[in-house]
């Protein structure tokens, strides 16, 4: 028939130019040295779930020696997780539980500088239900999984990875322990009076290797929390349990914009009291 094999196509049927510059390389006048039209890209291939494991845990454990959050964006990126980059969060988050708050603190802290760069909400939430489901199997190895997966549940509402209604829509789903308790941890947790500064120290506060961002982050908790308490002892005891005096300039810093944005004599008045309160101090 007309177009089918060892014919010459439909009768009156046109060809245009474009037609011929295909490059085939069956054909015989295929020019391996004409590759004017040809694009070649890189094709990275999925990773299989066993070898996601494999690559990543490595880059977490590696992470807790360096600290550098750039550099995990920048190993991730090498790799095509295709549909699974939930897992980049599920295998942190397990390798997290068994080690210190700290180690746990910075895991936190990945997963919020990751969130946008290298995953989005969606695969944070996937990875939060697969951890629930996952609760009586990592309970095993840290007996207070339930708890530990309610904070880092929290925390990521927190640090605005996740949206609050997360929390409530589990909280409707989940009717048993120990998921039942990780929801109740994480919504206790937010509902607190000054709930998301609290959660903002869930892990507690070391200095050590915290990214600037994180810093900057606190100093405005601790800066908005005094604005409504006016108590300039727990700001400045707040100020002091970061343990970066190296880093005080930024406060005032914060503080004096914060004076001048606002505009309010309030405002200006409590943030002059509170630098004169930490100078004497």
């Amino acid at each position: 028939g007309a177009g089918g094999k060892g014919t010459w196509g439909k009768i009156c049927e046109v060809y245009s130019d474009g037609d011929g510059d295909y490059l085939d390389p069956n054909d015989p006048n295929y020019d391996s040295d004409n590759m004017e039209n040809c694009k070649i890209e890189a094709i990275i291939p999925v990773l299989e779930e066993d070898q996601i494991e494999q690559y990543v845990k490595p880059i977490v454990t590696e992470y807790y020696e360096h600290g550098n959050t750039e550099e995990v964006i920048d190993s991730l990126q090498e790799f095509n997780f295709g549909d699974q980059l939930y897992m980049i969060v599920v295998i942190a988050i397990s390798v997290a539980m068994e080690r210190k708050n700290a180690n746990r603190e910075m895991t936190s802290v990945l997963i919020s500088d990751l969130y946008g760069h290298v995953f989005h909400q969606a695969d944070i939430e996937h990875a939060f239900d697969v951890l629930l489901e996952m609760l009586p199997d990592l309970m095993l190895d840290t007996p207070n999984a339930d708890e530990l997966l309610g904070n880092f549940i929290a925390r990521a509402v927190a640090d605005d990875c996740i949206p609050p209604i997360y929390v409530k829509r589990n909280k409707e789903k989940y009717t048993e322990k120990p998921h039942k308790f990780s929801i109740e941890v994480a919504n206790d947790l937010l509902t607190s009076k000054h709930g998301l500064i609290n959660v903002d120290r869930i892990w507690g506060f070391t200095g050590g290797m915290r990214p600037v961002k994180y810093l900057v982050k606190q100093m405005h908790s601790i800066l908005e929390e005094y604005l409504v308490s006016n108590l300039e002892t727990d700001a400045g005891s707040n100020l002091n349990e970061l343990e970066v005096p190296h880093f005080h300039h930024e406060f005032v810093y914060e503080a004096i914009v914060k004076a001048i944005e606002d505009s309010k004599e309030t405002t200006i008045d409590k943030i002059c009291a509170l630098l004169k309160y930490l100078f004497d101090s």
